[in-house]
């Protein structure tokens, strides 16, 4: 609106605060004022762990990496996030997506091994737990009646979406 402080990023705000500056001084030609600049939210961030492990979870299908470290690795990643953006941000809502997804294709791997691994049911815990928190998010960060969260309800099993 006319008048009012911009609300969008204009720089990919997985970068540091003086990175981000530099380049809206440098491109667009103004010092950024926003909250997260201003107050210095994101001081205590390690932006290169940070980009390291979002390059790991792009990139998650063509590991091979156990579920246990997936989960650590996200847990760090969510903590991180969440630190920069506010808990119902649309990124801190897509990480959740996608760590259940991660969730759902390891727990289809596990089934269709010829053997178990020792954390069988931890990863079906952990699954489940994920998509009711993700489902909760994508209700509050986009609504019902999104296609997001449309598109993750009908791909959850059935005995999960009756919960």
């Amino acid at each position: 609106m006319l008048g009012e402080k911009p609300t969008i990023s204009y720089v990919f705000t997985c970068a540091d605060r003086e990175k981000r500056r530099k380049i809206l001084r440098e491109k667009l030609y103004f010092e950024c004022n926003c909250i997260m600049c201003e107050k210095r939210l994101d001081e205590d961030v390690d932006y290169g762990i940070l980009n390291e492990l979002l390059e790991i979870f792009e990139n998650a299908d063509n590991k091979r990496i156990s579920w246990p470290i997936i989960l650590n690795f996200h847990s760090v990643l969510y903590k991180m996030l969440e630190s920069i953006y506010h808990k119902y941000d649309e990124r801190v809502t897509n990480q959740f997506k996608r760590i259940t997804e991660l969730g759902y294709s390891h727990s289809n791997a596990i089934l269709e091994s010829p053997y178990l691994p020792y954390y069988v049911n931890d990863i079906f815990y952990d699954v489940s737990a994920l998509t009711l928190e993700t489902e909760h998010r994508l209700s509050i960060t986009y609504g019902v009646h999104h296609s997001d969260y449309k598109e993750f309800m009908k791909g959850l099993s059935p005995d999960l979406r009756s919960k």
